[in-house]
């Protein structure tokens, strides 16, 4: 038995933008985007105009500045969505959004969950050499610990730098969702927990870690 979802899309960048592509070429329709606008925008790593793949595909487009602001919430509400998903932002979600949707929200992580939780997974992964991941998971209140529903595994080269990462994360995204969106959209939500004895946590890029010691 197919599922008709009621489907809302959180985000600002282009793995975002693949989420949504995704979603809509497995046969799931969108309700709305909200989409991260920011005063600066050269300030947000690989930020995307969500606002025009909205008008591209008729989709109801809300941007947002904090997306904690009562406006956002209230929007996101008004859509009765079953599931949110919440893909490429840095913003934590309040309390308040696990109460949004039926089923739940749906996280993505660039990592092998359990493994390298928290910030900057990019430049982390890349700086430890070791490989990525297209994961996407059942979000939980604390960061990147929820269930797991499909993890598509990212072989870095020695030639790989955070450019050419992001386009190979883009395109994990897409295979990991053709593989899962289908059981999806049969209502089949069995999410696998993660193993908290193998998880570890990265921290916060600063600018002093771009420093070059000569």
């Amino acid at each position: 038995m197919k599922e008709n979802y009621q489907i809302l899309v959180i985000g600002s960048v282009a793995s975002t933008a693949q989420t949504i592509k995704s979603l809509i070429s497995n046969g799931f329709s969108l309700n709305g985007i909200l989409g991260h606008d920011p005063i600066n925008k050269n300030d947000i790593s690989g930020w995307y105009d969500l606002s025009n793949l909205a008008r591209e595909k008729k989709i109801d487009f809300h941007g947002f500045k904090k997306i904690n602001a009562q406006k956002c919430i209230d929007w996101a509400k008004n859509k009765n969505p079953d599931i949110i998903f919440a893909v490429g932002f840095s913003q934590l979600l309040d309390s308040e959004w696990f109460k949004i949707p039926k089923l739940g929200i749906i996280g993505f992580h660039p990592t092998k969950l359990p493994k390298g939780r928290g910030r900057a997974p990019l430049a982390w992964t890349i700086l430890e050499k070791k490989d990525a991941s297209a994961t996407f998971f059942l979000m939980e209140k604390e960061a990147d610990s929820g269930p797991i529903f499909i993890q598509e595994i990212i072989k870095l080269s020695k030639f790989d730098d955070a450019k050419s990462l992001e386009k190979k994360i883009i395109q994990g995204i897409k295979v990991a969702l053709d593989k899962w969106l289908p059981n999806l959209k049969k209502g089949i939500w069995n999410p696998t927990p993660q193993d908290e004895f193998k998880a570890s946590w990265y921290g916060r890029r600063n600018k002093i870690d771009g420093l070059i010691n000569w």
